[in-house]
C-alpha cells in the first residue's frame, strides 16, 4: 500500500522573457481525454500569457536537450492569454509527438529558433487520468489535477498533491464453485470506496457506494472495478476483481478481461463492432469500427489450469488480424501493457514453450481462418518446429475468455509477430531492428537490395553464394520455406512474409506466421498439392506473384543450397514432420480443448464437427510425408530411389548432425534418396565419451502408404475364394489409395452405389508385394487407416479384424460402430509371410447403410536382421547412400572427475532493496554476489539463477558470457530485469519482503546440479544478507559489500588496510601504493581477469594503455576498486 504524501511541485522558468509556457500536461491518458482520432493520447497544453498571439510553429519541444528540435510544433496561432493542446503519442498521426511523456516521470523544454529554452518543466510519477500542471496559469506552483482542463484555463480548479490508497477486497477474484460474499478492507478515515458491476471505470459520478461492513453477495459470474476517492484528495488506482461462479471445470487456462461496454460496442467509439465511425480495411470495402487501430483500456486477468490468479494488471485492447475481422463474428485482440498502468510487460511465463520469457504485447487469437473450424490448426502447425528448427514461431497457449463475466469461448494466446517477439525471444528492442513485411517487401530498399545483388550476379558460382550468406541466415530461410510447402500454406509467400534483421551488422531472418491454410482446412486432398513447384513459381494450378518467389527461384540454382534445401527437407521428414509425431501432436493439443469446443461453437459459427477436421488433419499427417518425398525427387532427383538409414544411439541424450542439419533425436529413420553423398556425426555428449558406429541392415517400407491397390466396389461379393492367392482380379479396377467417399482426403474414390440412403456395406481391395527371406525379418507391422471396421487376409489367411463382429463375415455385415477414420496397428507373424510375393487382402465394412464416408489405406513396415557391416571407431564417417543401413553410436560413460564436484562456488551476498550501490550504467539495482572459495578460476557462463522454487532454471547465464570467478574473487549479478544491459544481468528482481534464490549449473551428464540455494529474510533499505565469514554457513543483516569481503563494512572497517590507488579514471597507468604483499587483480566488469601479480613493493604501476575503454574492478587483497577508462 503507498500513500502521496502533499508535495508542492516549484518550476522556475529558465528566461523571464518567456512567451510561452508548458501549462498541463497529461502522460497516463488512460479513458480522460479523446484525441482528435478517438484514441486516448498523452497530451500537453500551451499557455500564451501575454497580450498578443504567439505562432508556436516559432518552437520545439523535446525531452532531451541533446536533441532540442525534436519535434518542431506545427504552425498555429495561440491568441492572446489562450491555450494550445498538442497530442504526444502516436507520431503517425498529423500533428502528433515523434515522443512520449513519461508516466514514471521526466522534463519538457521548449526552445526557440536559437535552442534557448525558453521553458523548462519536470515533473514527477503520474497518476491514471489526473494531469500535472500549474496550479494557476502561468504560475511556478505545480499541481496535479483529477480536475483536468486541456485548452483551457487551470485557474480555480480542485488539484491535490495527496492520493487515496486503492480498495482491498476481502475475497480475490477467481474461479468459485458457489456463491459467495465479498467486502471491502475499511479504507482510511474519510475516504469512500465506490464501485461498479457492469466493467465501466468508476468515477465520482457513475458508481455505487461502499458501505463500510456491508457484504456484495455474488451468486452469479460478477465483475467489480472499484477506486477510493476522498476529499482534497486525487482518486486512487482501480481494483478489479473478476468472479466466475459456478463454471464447469475448465481443461484450460481462463482469461478475464474487464472493460468500459461502450469501449466494445458502442457504434461510435466501440472496437468490436461496425458502427457507425469506421474505415476501409484489409480488404473489408465498408468503413467499420473494427479496422479502427483504436487502443481502449481494459483489465487483464489470467487464471491457470489450477484457477490460482497469475496475472491482473490493467492494459489496452486492440482488434487484431485482416480479414478475419469482418469474417468472424468473435474478434482477435491484442493485449497492450503500458508504462501508463505502471508496467509495460506481462511478468508470467504464459506460454510454455517460452517459460522464461516476458512479454510487452500479446494476442487474444480466433484462431483467424480456421475460427469456425478446429480453432487449433495454426498452432498446432508452429508447435510442430518448436526445438526442431531456429525460426521465429509464434508460442501458442489456448484458453477460455471472459468479457465482463460473459462466456467468449476459446481464443488462443499467442505471440505477436511484431517487434515484441523479437525483444522476448533475443532482447532486442524496437529502435535496435529493421522488421518488414509482405505489404512492405517488393519496394523496401534493403530487400531489393538483397533481390538485386540474387538476381544480377552468378548464384552458381560458390563466392556469390557466400556473399549471399553474409546478408542473410540462409538455414533460418531454408527452415521457413519448407515448413510452408510442408503444410501446404498457399497464402504464402504472396502473403504471410514476415523479415528481420539486427540493425548492427544483423542478417536477415524469417518469422513464421498465420499458416492457417495448411493441414487440409479448405481443401480436403491438400496433401497431395504439389507447394514445392507452387514456391519456385512452377505450379500453373496454384499461381503466386513473381516477386515472391525470386528469391527461392534464384537460390535454387546454386548447387549449395539445392543440396543443403534437400538434405534438411528429408531430416525433417523423417523426424519433424514424420506422421506419427504431428499425430501425437495434433492428439495432444485436441486433447486439451475437445472438452471445451462444443460450448465454444455454441457460442459462435461453425462449419464444421471438430472431430471431422482433427482427421482431415491427421490424413494430411499420414499422406504429406510420402508426397513430399515425390514432389522432390520428381523435381531434383527423377527416377531416384529412396533409402533409409536408421540412426540410434545406446545413450538417450545423443544428437547427430547430418551434413549440416543437426538431428536432436537420439534415433532417426532417415529416408533419402540414393547416391546422396552424407557425413554423419555422432556429436559430444556431457558425460560420455564415443567409442564407434555399429554398422548393421535396417527396416523400410515393404508395401508404402498410398500404394496402388486392386478394388471391387459393386453391390456383391466378386467371390467367395477373393482373398485367395490364386483369386484372379484381373478385372477388378485399380487405383492408388487413399479410397474412400465423403470428401475425407480420398485419392480414389469408391462407388456406393445408386442410392446414398443405402450404400454399399463393404468393398474389397488387393495388393501383391514381395518379400525375399521372411527367415532374415526382425519386425513386420501394419499400420491401416480405416472408416468404419475391416477384415485383413495375408496369403489367404485372416490375419486381423478391426470394429467387426466375430463370427462369420459377408458382404452385408455391418461395421460394431461408426468412426471418422481410426488408425490400427498390427503386428505380422513371420510365418505368414511367403518366400517371394505375398498376397495381401482387405475388405472394409460400413457400420450402416446410409454412412456418409468410408476410409481405407494401408502400409506393411518390415525390419531385416541384416549381418553386421562392422563397426567404425571415428565419430564422423562420411558416405554416398546405396542402400538401406543401421548406424548404433556407442558411448561408454566418461569416468573423469565432473569439475563440479570440485566447486566452492556459493551465493554470498544479497541486497534486495538497493538506493546506494550503482551498476555499471549508474542504475541502482539489487544484486546477487557469488564467492568462488575454491582453489581455481571457475567460469560460470551456462548457469542457472532463480527465484522460483522448482524452476531451477529459470534464468541462464548466457553459455558465451565472459563470467570467470578467479580464486577467491566475487562476481555480482544485477536483479534488475534488464538482461538486455548485459550478460550479468537477470531477467528477475528481488523482493525486499525476502524470498527464495536457487544456484544451478549441469553437470558432465547434462543434468541440472544445485550449486546453493537461500531463503533470505525481509531487509531494510540498504542491507544486505551475508555470509560471515565469506562462504561459510553464517549469515547476518550488515551493511552490503559488493564485490569485497563481508568482514568489511560498506566504507571499510576501522582494522581494514589502506591501500592509496590512482587515478580512479586510467588512462595510460594505475598506480597503487601501500599494497606490499598483497595479491592485486584487475578485471573487466564481466568477470575477466587482466591482470594479477603478488605485489612486493610500497608503490606498483600498472600498465593499462592496451586496455579497451570501459569499467573495470580493481581487487587489492580483500578490498576491490572501481575504475573507468
Amino acid at each position: 500500500m503507498k500513500k502521496i504524501l502533499a508535495i508542492v511541485f516549484i518550476v522556475v522558468s529558465c528566461n523571464i522573457q518567456a512567451q510561452l509556457k508548458i501549462n498541463e500536461i497529461m502522460a497516463t491518458n488512460v479513458s480522460a481525454v479523446w484525441d482528435n482520432w478517438y484514441n486516448f493520447t498523452n497530451w500537453i497544453e500551451l499557455y500564451n500569457p501575454t497580450g498578443m498571439p504567439v505562432f508556436q510553429n516559432d518552437y520545439a519541444l523535446t525531452d532531451d536537450m541533446n536533441e532540442p528540435r525534436k519535434w518542431q510544433l506545427h504552425y498555429k496561432s495561440i491568441p492572446a492569454k489562450g491555450f494550445a493542446l498538442l497530442w504526444m503519442e502516436r507520431p503517425e498521426r498529423e500533428f502528433h509527438s515523434p515522443f512520449k511523456l513519461k508516466p514514471g516521470g521526466g522534463s519538457l523544454y521548449l526552445v526557440d529558433w536559437n535552442n534557448e529554452i525558453i521553458d523548462q518543466f519536470s515533473y514527477p510519477a503520474q497518476f491514471r487520468n489526473t494531469s500535472f500542471g500549474r496550479k494557476s496559469d502561468g504560475a511556478d506552483e505545480l499541481v496535479f489535477f483529477e480536475d483536468h482542463s486541456p485548452g483551457s484555463s487551470n485557474n480555480g480548479r480542485n488539484w491535490s498533491n495527496t492520493r487515496c490508497i486503492e480498495p482491498v477486497p476481502t475475497v480475490a477474484g477467481g474461479l468459485y464453485p458457489s456463491e459467495l460474499a465479498v467486502a471491502f478492507e475499511a479504507p482510511q478515515p474519510g475516504d469512500t470506496i465506490i464501485y461498479t458491476l457492469n466493467g465501466d471505470e468508476p468515477t465520482r459520478n457513475n458508481a455505487i457506494r461502499y458501505q463500510p461492513g456491508s457484504t456484495l453477495q455474488i451468486t452469479n459470474n460478477t465483475v467489480i472495478r472499484a477506486i477510493t476517492i476522498g476529499k482534497g484528495k486525487l482518486a486512487s488506482d482501480i481494483t478489479t476483481a473478476s468472479y466466475l461462479i459456478g463454471q464447469r471445470e475448465f481443461n484450460l487456462p481462463v482469461v478475464s478481461l474487464v472493460t468500459s461496454p461502450k469501449f466494445l460496442f458502442d457504434n461510435t467509439i466501440g472496437i468490436y463492432v461496425e458502427g457507425t465511425n469506421g474505415i476501409e480495411g484489409c480488404g473489408d470495402p465498408l468503413p467499420h469500427n473494427w479496422n479502427q487501430d483504436w487502443d481502449r483500456p481494459a483489465n487483464f486477468e489470467l487464471f491457470d489450469r489450477s484457477k490460482l490468479s497469475r496475472l491482473n494488471q490493467e492494459i489496452d485492447i486492440q482488434t487484431a488480424g485482416c480479414g478475419s475481422r469482418a469474417n468472424n463474428r468473435q474478434k482477435s485482440l491484442h493485449i497492450k501493457p503500458k508504462n501508463k498502468f505502471g508496467d509495460n510487460t506481462l511478468n508470467y511465463p504464459i506460454f510454455g514453450s517460452r517459460p522464461n520469457k516476458k512479454y510487452k504485447d500479446i494476442a487474444l487469437r480466433n484462431s483467424g481462418n480456421d475460427h469456425k473450424y478446429s480453432m487449433m490448426r495454426d498452432g498446432m502447425m508452429q508447435s510442430l518446429i518448436i526445438g526442431r528448427m531456429d525460426l521465429e514461431y509464434l508460442a501458442y497457449e489456448p484458453a477460455v475468455l471472459f468479457i465482463n463475466g460473459e462466456y467468449y469461448g476459446i481464443q488462443n494466446l499467442r505471440e505477436r509477430s511484431n517487434a515484441d517477439l523479437l525483444y522476448a525471444t533475443h532482447g532486442y528492442d524496437e529502435e535496435d531492428i529493421i522488421k518488414i513485411d509482405t505489404y512492405d517487401i517488393v519496394n523496401h530498399p534493403l530487400y531489393q537490395e538483397l533481390i538485386g545483388f540474387v538476381s544480377n550476379n552468378d548464384i552458381t558460382q560458390n563466392a556469390v553464394y557466400e556473399q549471399v550468406k553474409q546478408q542473410m541466415d540462409v538455414e533460418n530461410y531454408i527452415q521457413n520455406i519448407i515448413t510452408h510447402i510442408f503444410v501446404a500454406n498457399y497464402d504464402w509467400p504472396h502473403n504471410n512474409v514476415k523479415m528481420w534483421k539486427p540493425i548492427e551488422n544483423g542478417k536477415w531472418r524469417w518469422i513464421l506466421y498465420d499458416t492457417d491454410f495448411g493441414f487440409n482446412l479448405f481443401i480436403d486432398n491438400l496433401h497431395d498439392f504439389n507447394s514445392l513447384t507452387y514456391a519456385l513459381g512452377e505450379n500453373n494450378g496454384f499461381e503466386t506473384q513473381p516477386w515472391a518467389t525470386e528469391l527461392f527461384r534464384r537460390l535454387m540454382q546454386n548447387p549449395t543450397f539445392r543440396n543443403d534445401f534437400i538434405d534438411r527437407f528429408t531430416v525433417h521428414l523423417s523426424s519433424t514432420f514424420k506422421s506419427e509425431r504431428v499425430i501425437h501432436i495434433i492428439d495432444s493439443i485436441a486433447a486439451r480443448i475437445r472438452p471445451e469446443i462444443g460450448y465454444h461453437k455454441q457460442r459462435w459459427d461453425s462449419e464444421r464437427d471438430f472431430e471431422t477436421d482433427i482427421n482431415l488433419m491427421k490424413t494430411f499427417a499420414n499422406a504429406r510425408p510420402g508426397n513430399m518425398y515425390r514432389f522432390i525427387g520428381d523435381r531434383f532427383l527423377p527416377g531416384t530411389a529412396l533409402h533409409t538409414i536408421r540412426i540410434s544411439s545406446n545413450i538417450p541424450s545423443a544428437t547427430f548432425t547430418y551434413n549440416t542439419v543437426h538431428i536432436p533425436d537420439p534415433s532417426i529413420e532417415l529416408q533419402s534418396f540414393k547416391g546422396r553423398s552424407y557425413t554423419l556425426k555422432a556429436n559430444e555428449v556431457s558425460g560420455y565419451v564415443f567409442k564407434r558406429w555399429e554398422v548393421t541392415g535396417v527396416n523400410h517400407s515393404t508395401l508404402p502408404w498410398d500404394s496402388e491397390w486392386k478394388y471391387w466396389d459393386s453391390s456383391t461379393v466378386p467371390a467367395a475364394n477373393w482373398y485367395e492367392p490364386g483369386y484372379s482380379d484381373a478385372t477388378w479396377k485399380k487405383g492408388p489409395a487413399q479410397f474412400g467417399y465423403g470428401n475425407k482426403g480420398e485419392t480414389t474414390v469408391v462407388d456406393y452405389g445408386p442410392n446414398a440412403a443405402d450404400k454399399f456395406t463393404t468393398s474389397y481391395y488387393r495388393k501383391n508385394f514381395s518379400i525375399s527371406n521372411p527367415a532374415n525379418l526382425s519386425k513386420a507391422t501394419i499400420r491401416m487407416l480405416v472408416d468404419d471396421g475391416a477384415v485383413i487376409y495375408l496369403n489367404g489367411v485372416e490375419l486381423a479384424r478391426y470394429n467387426m463382429p466375430e463370427g462369420t463375415i459377408n458382404f452385408q455385415t455391418y461395421a460394431l460402430t461408426a468412426n471418422n477414420g481410426d488408425y490400427v496397428d498390427i503386428e505380422v507373424p513371420f510365418s505368414m509371410f511367403a518366400k517371394g510375393t505375398n498376397i495381401i487382402a482387405v475388405e472394409v465394412h460400413q457400420a450402416n447403410a446410409s454412412s456418409s464416408d468410408l476410409i481405407f489405406n494401408l502400409e506393411l513396415l518390415t525390419e531385416n536382421n541384416a549381418s553386421t557391416g562392422g563397426d567404425l571407431t571415428e565419430n564422423e564417417i562420411s558416405a554416398t547412400l546405396t542402400n538401406d543401413q543401421q548406424l548404433v553410436a556407442i558411448y561408454e560413460e566418461d569416468d573423469s572427475i565432473d569439475p563440479l564436484d570440485q566447486l566452492r562456488v556459493t551465493i554470498n551476498e544479497i541486497l534486495s532493496s538497493n538506493s546506494v550501490i550503482r551498476d555499471e550504467f549508474g542504475d541502482k539495482d539489487d544484486y546477487i554476489e557469488l564467492y568462488n572459495a575454491g582453489d581455481h578460476d571457475v567460469n560460470i557462463s551456462g548457469w542457472y539463477v532463480s527465484d522460483k522454487k522448482g524452476i531451477p532454471d529459470y534464468w541462464q547465464i548466457p553459455t558465451d558470457a565472459a563470467a570467470v570467478i578467479p580464486s577467491g574473487a566475487y562476481l555480482l549479478l544485477w536483479a534488475d530485469e534488464h538482461p538486455f544491459q548485459g550478460a550479468l544481468h537477470m531477467n528477475f528482481k528481488l523482493s525486499a519482503s525476502g524470498e527464495f534464490l536457487s544456484l544451478y549449473a549441469r553437470n558432465k551428464f547434462g543434468t541440472l546440479v544445485g550449486i546453493d540455494s537461500i531463503s533470505f529474510p525481509a531487509l531494510p533499505a540498504n542491507q544486505s544478507y551475508s555470509r560471515m565469514p565469506d562462504g561459510s554457513e553464517n549469515w547476518t543483516i550488515k551493511a552490503p559489500t559488493p564485490s569485497a569481503s563481508n568482514l568489511l563494512s560498506a566504507t571499510g572497517s576501522a582494522t581494514a588496510p589502506h591501500y592509496k590507488v590512482y587515478p580512479t579514471r586510467i588512462t595510460d597507468v594505475l598506480h597503487i601504493e601501500q599494497a606490499h604483499g598483497q595479491l592485486i587483480q584487475l578485471y573487466t566488469l564481466t568477470g575477466k581477469k587482466v591482470f594479477q601479480n603478488v605485489n612486493h613493493d610500497p608503490h606498483v604501476t600498472i600498465a593499462t594503455s592496451h586496455l579497451p575503454a570501459g569499467i573495470y574492478l580493481l581487487k587489492v587483497g580483500e578490498k576491490s576498486f572501481k575504475l573507468i577508462k
